[in-house]
């Protein structure tokens, strides 16, 4: 989803972005996690979309499994790991996950026409997010 234009924004629209923005961070960083245990995620899937769907869903089985049989999570999940923000200038320091990572295996983006159900869609996230369950901390 597409967050809206930087310009002149009223305060729900710089915030709906904002925290559009750290969700869109934290789903690279778990991804990216999952890209580096499981080497199949580091090249395009092609497959139709319902195969690819239980491979995403037998990938993340997979992965919670191993996680709740390895012995010390605090082996796995090491500092610098995962993307950080820097709490004063808000600058994102990459972590090592991305290290390694062949840049060559990614697809070329193609614009899509947008359908209209989508700012429809991006206005009900925005109220969502100015709730109290919406809030991040």
């Amino acid at each position: 989803m597409k967050p809206y234009p930087f310009e002149d924004q009223p305060a729900p629209n710089r915030i709906f972005s904002y925290r559009l923005s750290r969700a869109h961070r934290m789903v690279e960083n778990v991804f990216g996690i999952i890209a580096n245990r499981f080497l199949v995620l580091r090249k395009p899937l092609i497959q139709n979309p319902t195969s690819t769907v239980i491979t995403m869903l037998a990938v993340c089985v997979l992965h919670n499994f191993l996680m709740s049989t390895q012995r010390s999570r605090s082996s796995y999940l090491q500092p610098g790991l995962l993307d950080t923000e820097s709490t004063d200038t808000h600058e994102v320091q990459c972590g090592m996950w991305r290290e390694g990572m062949p840049s060559t295996n990614l697809l070329q983006l193609q614009r899509q026409p947008r359908p209209s159900s989508q700012n429809s869609t991006r206005n009900k996230l925005r109220e969502f997010f100015m709730t109290p369950q919406g809030e991040i901390s």
